[in-house]
């Protein structure tokens, strides 16, 4: 999982992730995060602000840390008794 991450329409080819994503004013907006390419090429930033947070921490502590709690979660198909004891209850 990325936080804080934003759909481009930008190309981004394998192992450009990194690379500053700049505006058609020569502005550097974000910094290129992630593709997919099974998904038919998504890409995706951190805005320039993130980047800068980021920057900073690997030069100061040589890593990246990011705080999570440890929660995945995914679909699961209910049998339809379960369902219908939870919507009757």
């Amino acid at each position: 999982m990325i936080d804080h991450i934003i759909q481009t329409d930008a190309a981004l080819n394998p192992g450009n992730s990194g690379g500053p994503l700049i505006n058609s004013d020569s502005e550097v907006i974000g910094v290129n995060t992630a593709t997919i390419m099974q998904a038919q090429g998504l890409c995706f930033f951190h805005q320039h602000q993130f980047g800068k947070g980021y920057a900073n921490m690997l030069i100061r502590e040589g890593r990246v840390r990011k705080a999570y709690i440890g929660i995945n979660m995914q679909d699961v198909n209910l049998h339809k008794r379960v369902i219908n004891f939870i919507i009757l209850k």
